[in-house]
């Protein structure tokens, strides 16, 4: 369970640190562990307002990316989509 929370702690830490802008799944993985789903529903269930991207590519490949929008308790803005950045493309 410690190991669970520090996992969900790493995750709204992302998140937070790039508000309104795209995280690379990989990120998301990196911080979250193989259970990265999991801990992206436990942050929503705490209030946390997170959205998903997907992209395909022209070769067929998907890319996705998280964004949180707004945090417990905060309103949720009208105009958040940042632009993008094309973090897969390096």
């Amino acid at each position: 369970m410690v190991h669970r929370q520090g996992r969900l702690s790493a995750v709204i830490t992302v998140l937070k640190a790039n508000k309104y802008k795209r995280v690379p799944l990989p990120q998301i993985q990196k911080a979250a562990g193989a259970q990265h789903g999991a801990r992206l529903k436990e942050a929503r269930d705490l209030g946390y307002l997170i959205d998903n991207e997907l992209e395909r590519t022209s070769s067929g490949d998907i890319h996705s990316w998280y964004i949180l929008r707004a945090e417990p308790g905060e309103a949720v803005p009208l105009f958040s989509n940042p632009p993008r950045d094309h973090s897969y493309d390096e």
